[in-house]
């Protein structure tokens, strides 16, 4: 889940945010423009171990911001992570909306688009097979033992 916490930038009716697949490259919008402060939505995704998220200021996808400075024009870090304390799996992200080696070199305020995410780990179809297998196997032991507990009963 994430939840637009303020924008402050004066592309704020145009920037776009969303996440992007280290792996695959794919890429999905999560807030457009015209989503404002206390917006929130919740995504889910298809490989939640390989993800990051980015910002298009002004809304132009040419000038695309990762989370992944190494993405990023110049290899600069745009976002401000911040993890909460004494909340499991929330961070705040603070977005620089200028490149910060361009002509204006940018404000490098981290203000002008700020989330809160939570991050709720799922576990793995692996692990919850095997977890399904230990409960019928728990299961099958139990009928097993009943089963005896009758018979011994009946003699």
């Amino acid at each position: 889940m994430s939840v637009i916490l303020e924008e402050l930038a004066g592309y704020k009716n145009n920037t776009t945010f969303g996440w992007y697949n280290v792996n695959s490259g794919s890429v999905g919008q999560i807030f457009t423009g015209t989503d404002g402060s206390g917006a929130e939505k919740t995504v889910v995704f298809d490989d939640p171990t390989s993800f990051g998220f980015y910002i298009d200021p002004n809304g132009i996808p040419s000038n695309r911001m990762y989370t992944d400075h190494l993405l990023n024009t110049h290899g600069d870090f745009q976002v401000a992570v911040f993890k909460i304390l004494d909340v499991e799996n929330q961070y705040i992200l603070g977005w620089e909306d200028l490149d910060l080696n361009g002509s204006t070199g940018g404000d490098r305020d981290y203000q002008d688009m700020i989330l809160r995410i939570t991050i709720r780990p799922v576990p793995e179809p692996g692990t919850m097979l095997f977890m399904g297998l230990v409960l019928l196997g728990l299961m099958w032991i139990g009928r097993q033992c009943q089963g005896r507990a009758g018979w011994g009963a009946a003699v």
